[in-house]
């Protein structure tokens, strides 16, 4: 199968739709398949072997190159000439505008990323100066502009096609769309049913035709099923892949498996109400959790310690502020000076992975010794609020689609209404120094990323745990194409993704 890709993902991602600012769409990773952003973070390899984005270092996709014209509040989009589509469409700047347009006037998450963090007001600021130039108009400087190129939500779409798709009731083709995705990606759809996906090879595609012919993801029923196909030869391909999943698989001899930086969790307070509205309890829980052992027992050493609200692949990140080490003697002390000397019973909240288990009997086991006995829930969902709002919940996999400081920032803190179930708490101090530091020219930002890094911190409006790593096992007959630069989906799981997407 050295030609053939074969994968599994869950049955509820092969059955979703293909319109890529959708809340039910294909796999982010998928997506990338089949359309081609206009800039991509590069991927390095660290010296212990894990993958991670440099968003700084962008590669142009359908952008061959972007000038900065105005301080960072202008930026001027160079398209790649002749770059054919399976329609037989060429890439222009007309495709660009309208599907930016597009995004906007749809008004789901792509315009939140573009216009609220972005910064790119109106669907009008988005001009097109000729046939392969395109000038983005921004309201306030963001030296990191390119990198609002690359997201899924505002993939470029064959604007010739779709139009052709438009009714009354459907202006932007969203139907069409959902069951038929039209970019100039490096795969085309040919079948999507019977609990299945099939992808091939684009013969036109602009960086040349994949040595992978075809890629197929088949439908799972549960996680367990994916992994028996992998175990079975059933497909040569999983990934997202849980940590005792990449210890078992790296053991094989026909398996290779591949480390990759993923997401970030944290320890999430209400801090709206007791017992954690109390700042000596939340920072007592700080110090009392084992996070050594969190990172060799709960994440089997599959990650590294989290500290900041900036992730560290992020430019802005410091390591200065986190005061918070395992310290008993001081969470006790902290305890004692808070409302509940006496010590407290609450519940943590997680969701039912192997993982989140682990940390979570960590983490009952180190409150206990502070006078907190937890009780341990699942999450309820698609409705965690159902029955009140959590006191605490283990965010597990809190993933971010760009790697830039006021991303992380917005995306955690300052973040779309209803996102995750209403479970993220807005904090208005915070919304006013986001956006003051959005605000901001050039030469203060990297200062005030300093104070609001410390600010969340001191405040505590959660732990930050860990950063971390997911992988992929692939069967090493597997042509080597699928590590190139050039297979976006693969390496979209670098940097965006969810370990969850077998699971049902």
């Amino acid at each position: 199968m050295k030609n053939k890709l074969i994968t599994a993902y869950s049955m509820n991602s092969i059955n979703d739709t293909w319109d890529s600012d959708s809340s039910h769409v294909a796999a982010n990773n998928t997506v990338y398949m089949v359309y081609e952003p206009l800039t991509f973070p590069r991927v390095k390899i660290d010296n212990a072997g894990v993958r991670y984005p440099v968003a700084n270092d962008l590669m142009p996709r359908l952008a061959a190159s972007w000038e900065n014209l105005d301080n960072a509040k202008k930026w001027r989009i160079h398209l790649r000439k002749n770059v054919i589509n399976q329609y037989g469409h060429e890439l222009t700047a007309e495709d660009v505008v309208w599907s930016w347009l597009r995004t906007y006037e749809l008004r789901r998450v792509g315009r939140w990323r573009s216009r609220r963090v972005g910064g790119v007001f109106e669907s009008s600021d988005i001009i097109q100066k000729d046939k392969y130039t395109i000038d983005f108009i921004l309201n306030r400087p963001n030296e990191f502009f390119p990198q609002y190129l690359s997201f899924s939500t505002n993939v470029i779409v064959d604007s010739i096609e779709a139009r052709k798709h438009i009714t009354e009731n459907d202006p932007w083709a969203v139907g069409w769309l959902e069951k038929n995705p039209a970019g100039w990606g490096a795969f085309k759809l040919t079948e999507q049913g019977k609990n299945q996906i099939t992808l091939q090879s684009n013969e036109t595609y602009w960086a040349g035709q994949s040595p992978i012919k075809e890629i197929i993801q088949i439908g799972v029923q549960s996680r367990e099923e994916g992994l028996s196909l992998l175990r079975n030869g059933e497909v040569n391909c999983l990934m997202n892949l849980y940590p005792e999943e990449l210890q078992e698989f790296s053991s094989q001899l026909n398996i290779q498996t591949h480390l990759v930086r993923s997401n970030h969790s944290k320890l999430e307070f209400d801090y709206t109400a007791a017992p954690f509205d109390d700042l000596n309890v939340r920072q007592a829980v700080a110090y009392a959790l084992a996070y050594e052992r969190i990172i060799e027992e709960a994440y089997m050493g599959f990650a590294k310690r989290s500290i900041s609200p900036i992730l560290s692949v992020s430019s802005g990140y410091s390591d200065a502020y986190s005061p918070y080490e395992t310290n008993i003697e001081k969470a006790k002390l902290l305890m004692a000076n808070s409302k509940y000397p006496d010590g407290i019973s609450t519940e943590l909240f997680i969701d039912p992975t192997n993982e989140s288990i682990r940390f979570a009997e960590i983490a009952q086991s180190s409150l206990k010794e502070i006078g907190i006995e937890l009780t341990i829930s699942n999450l309820n969902w698609p409705e965690p609020l159902k029955n009140g709002r959590p006191p605490m919940w283990f965010h597990s996999d809190c993933g971010h689609a760009l790697t830039e400081p006021i991303y992380d920032l917005c995306h955690d803190f300052d973040p779309p209404m209803g996102i995750l179930g209403g479970l993220f708490i807005r904090n208005d101090n915070f919304v006013e120094k986001i956006t003051a530091i959005k605000n901001a020219s050039l030469s203060n930002k990297a200062q005030m990323y300093a104070e609001i890094q410390k600010d969340i911190i001191d405040f505590t409006p959660c732990v930050f745990i860990a950063e971390n790593q997911t992988g992929w096992a692939i069967h090493k007959s597997v042509d080597p194409w699928i590590y190139t630069k050039d297979n976006l989906g693969l390496n979209a799981t670098v940097w965006s993704t969810h370990r969850n997407q077998m699971n049902t």
